[in-house]
């Protein structure tokens, strides 16, 4: 097989279809933020309303009514600003961990077949339980003869991220120091902490995670179309990942 009818091979993944889905998941989140942003918006215009009117018309509404008002307004501000906020970004960020797994996978099934005669039943990805996206990477790494230059403390605290959120949230973190580098700009956890130490709690969940993991994986993809492109090695049977 020549390293151009290989080259062929990445059709899919060098097409509009498979990238403009980052453009749907940067739509969704400019979509989400906004939705926020504009809640919290009509919030505020409700509550100034409000305020001036009970300063117009202090002796006819009780000082308890106006009271009972700031309380329920405060309480409905906390549950769109943080709650809301906190579930629709967790949620995205799940959704992009899996469309992240999904491809990877799409890429490991296509190895399997196309090397289905060098590849053992028994080392097949898709013949294991609790197989996960580092085991996607390293196969494709492994079985293309490539190495795929990222960030690895980075991408391993998106890891313990998913994994917190899809199996164990209703428990403390008991190793912060993995998500460290996402933690004060991204994630908040808590309390002032020593990570080596401590279990913890995360707090907050800021906008800028999802734009940040999207990028990661949008890097990822580019840098395993360059080395793939980039190999001239006929033992890379690049049309493994034909999708």
């Amino acid at each position: 097989m020549s390293v151009k009818h290989g080259l062929d091979a990445l059709i899919f993944l060098k097409s509009s279809l498979f990238w403009s889905q980052f453009d749907d998941f940067k739509n969704y989140l400019d979509l989400m933020e906004s939705f926020v942003n504009a809640e919290l918006l009509r919030m505020q215009r409700e509550y100034d309303k409000f305020y001036d009117d009970y300063k117009d018309n202090s002796d006819k509404i009780p000082e308890i009514e106006f009271e009972r008002y700031i309380s329920d307004y405060i309480d409905r501000f906390h549950v769109t600003s943080d709650k809301f906020s906190y579930i629709l970004r967790k949620s995205a960020f799940i959704s992009i961990y899996a469309f992240f797994e999904a491809e990877l996978l799409r890429i490991v099934k296509n190895i399997e077949r196309i090397e289905s005669f060098n590849i053992e039943d028994s080392h097949k990805l898709s013949n294991k339980l609790n197989k996960g996206m580092q085991d996607y990477h390293l196969f494709i790494e492994k079985h293309l003869h490539i190495s795929i230059d990222y960030n690895r403390k980075e991408y391993f605290a998106f890891n313990v991220l998913r994994n917190h959120f899809v199996h164990n949230e209703l428990n403390e973190i008991k190793e912060p120091i993995k998500l460290e580098p996402l933690l004060n700009q991204h994630i908040k956890l808590n309390t002032n902490y020593d990570i080596k130490n401590k279990e913890f709690v995360i707090l907050n969940i800021d906008k800028t995670l999802n734009y940040r993991f999207l990028e990661f994986v949008e890097s990822y993809f580019e840098k395993l179309i360059y080395k793939i492109e980039s190999s001239n090695r006929s033992n890379v049977n690049l049309n493994a990942i034909y999708l």
